[in-house]
């Protein structure tokens, strides 16, 4: 697991997302992407 897989696992639980959610926010707020550090071309899925 990298840093920016901890950083996505920060991120669902501070708002309190599913995997589901988690991948529709990542898809649909720049500053998610940012923070992370990816952007829509390297968005895990859901089911990864």
């Amino acid at each position: 697991m990298n840093f920016n897989e901890y950083k996505i696992l920060l991120l669902a639980r501070l708002y309190n997302l599913s995997d589901e959610a988690m991948e529709y926010q990542l898809l649909d707020r720049l500053s998610f992407r940012r923070f992370v550090g990816c952007d829509d071309q390297r968005v895990p899925d859901a089911k990864t």
